[in-house]
């Protein structure tokens, strides 16, 4: 279960997530080593970056309560971004996880240690 930390706040937030690209030199930091883009059927499909998931996941999080599963949060990305469905279902390697998932992970990951999120234990 995955939960804004106490006082983060949305300005708060936007000055920690925009600050990670300034601050770490852009690609070489917060930057995804896969492109954000994927060949699919001969053409080019943007996926976003887990940094480009960031601010959407905290406002997903805001719109489900402040508290969600993984599952949900996933859910209501996918609503919210209006990703299409090639982009949606494009995997990610062999692991049982679409790529977006797979971004999704790290962005959540990045938001932990900046203090943003907590990963308390299902209830």
């Amino acid at each position: 279960m995955w939960t804004r930390a106490a006082g983060s706040g949305l300005a708060q937030t936007h000055d920690v997530v925009e600050g990670c690209a300034r601050t770490t030199g852009g690609a070489s930091g917060c930057r995804s080593r896969i492109g954000p883009q994927t060949i699919m059927a001969n053409r080019a499909v943007a996926i976003p970056t887990f940094d480009q998931l960031m601010n959407p996941t905290l406002a997903a999080l805001d719109a489900l309560g402040g508290s969600a599963a993984i599952p949900e949060i996933v859910e209501r990305l996918f609503a919210d971004l209006r990703c299409p469905r090639e982009v949606i279902e494009q995997p990610h390697g062999g692991r049982g996880l679409t790529e977006v998932e797979y971004r999704l992970a790290w962005a959540q990951t990045y938001l932990k240690k900046y203090g943003l999120l907590d990963n308390s234990p299902m209830d």
